[in-house]
């Protein structure tokens, strides 16, 4: 993937868990911003054999539209990898 990168972090705490497989304190939604092109992150993601949970799909991000995946780390967080369209 690209160089460029704009991540957003939210740690939940245990009570307060949506995103993530089994919730415990610290659990993480994670949010990583890339320049790559969403079908750069696909080929990236397939070769890693990372199973997608949803996406691509459009979604709004802080500075415009975004197309999002999302899968679970190993720790079962949920990571959402995004791209702005252009």
């Amino acid at each position: 993937m690209a160089s460029h990168l704009i991540s957003h972090l939210t740690l939940y705490p245990c009570y307060f868990d949506l995103n993530v497989l089994h919730a415990t304190q610290g659990a993480a939604d994670i949010c990583l911003v890339t320049d790559s092109t969403i079908n750069e992150i696909l080929k990236t993601l397939s070769i890693k054999k990372i199973k997608l949970i949803e996406g691509p799909c459009t979604r709004t991000g802080a500075m415009g539209v975004i197309s999002s995946v999302y899968f679970y780390d190993p720790d079962e967080n949920l990571i959402e990898v995004s791209t702005y369209k252009k």
